[in-house]
């Protein structure tokens, strides 16, 4: 058993970070300017120049500023190894399958600053014949995210997608359209709105959630009978019932930054539960039952 943050090995973060353009990888770009990618540096990335032609990578994220999105023409400088792409939303009517063959987790960013290119929404709609298996959308714009969402891809067509990433303002009306993709096992959430839980399909394997929930809206969570791996960060979540996760099959749980934990011990009676981390608890566990917890016999534990 490791106990600690820095020894805590999460399986739901490898899973997350197997479909992601920046993490896990050594064989990872980023084009656009050095200022603009120092962050991705930070990640390990090696940085070149936007449009600039790449031999050979299978994790790339794009970068260019608003000037270079207006120049650019096409992607050709694009690799056929590339696998995982992160790209601004005006440069997806780029994307060619044919020319990126074996692309399969694409990442869509869509910032506030790209209203200023007039962009026609109908112009927006990616290239259908790639064999997605993961899709992530990030968007800081508040207003006019589920339509971009409906143009820009149908997920339904993509019948290999196991991973699918929203990362969104409060709308839900950007939200009401996940709740049928039953193929997708696993689902990362960030949004203010409330009640996530009614629009992830109840076979969802894997859930991780930033969100503004109240106990009340996680009681749902009881009708995920398939669910794995659950992580909850909840700034503004008062207090949430361990009691709630007694009957689910999880193997993980990670709680954090939820303000006060109902019943933690409840914890201790999941027969699958094997990795558990309980991180900026605002009301400490007791030290009888964080010794419970360190004599349970988890394979990973970490209740800093």
């Amino acid at each position: 058993m490791q106990i600690g943050s820095f020894m805590y090995n999460s399986d739901i973060y490898n899973i997350i970070s197997n479909y992601s353009t920046e993490l896990n990888s050594k064989n990872f770009i980023c084009a656009g300017s050095r200022e603009d990618c120092w962050a991705k540096i930070n990640l390990g990335a090696k940085q070149i120049a936007f449009g600039k032609t790449i031999d050979s990578a299978t994790h790339i994220t794009l970068l260019p500023n608003l000037k270079k999105i207006e120049k650019c023409k096409d992607l050709d400088f694009l690799p056929p190894t590339l696998t995982h792409l992160s790209i601004p939303l005006p440069l997806i009517p780029l994307l060619n399958s044919k020319k990126i063959p074996n692309l399969q987790h694409l990442t869509v960013i869509y910032l506030n600053e790209y209203k200023n290119l007039n962009l026609n929404i109908a112009d927006i709609t990616l290239d259908d014949e790639f064999d997605l298996k993961s899709f992530k959308f990030s968007s800081n714009y508040e207003k006019d995210q589920n339509k971009w969402l409906d143009t820009l891809i149908d997920l339904n067509n993509y019948k290999n997608l196991e991973f699918l990433g929203l990362s969104l303002n409060e709308d839900k009306n950007a939200l009401e359209y996940i709740s049928n993709l039953r193929q997708v096992k696993y689902f990362s959430i960030h949004s203010n709105t409330k009640n996530l839980l009614r629009f992830i399909p109840k076979e969802a394997e894997l859930i991780d959630l930033i969100c503004n929930e109240d106990e009340k809206d996680l009681e749902s969570i009881l009708e995920f009978n398939k669910l794995k791996f659950l992580r909850i960060h909840g700034g503004l979540i008062s207090e949430f019932d361990c009691k709630l996760l007694q009957k689910l099959p999880l193997e993980e749980i990670s709680l954090i930054s939820v303000y006060k934990l109902i019943n933690p011990l409840a914890l201790l009676t999941i027969p699958s539960l094997k990795k558990l981390q309980i991180m900026d608890y605002k009301k400490s566990l007791k030290k009888k039952d964080k010794e419970l917890f360190q004599a349970h016999g988890f394979i990973d534990l970490n209740i800093e």
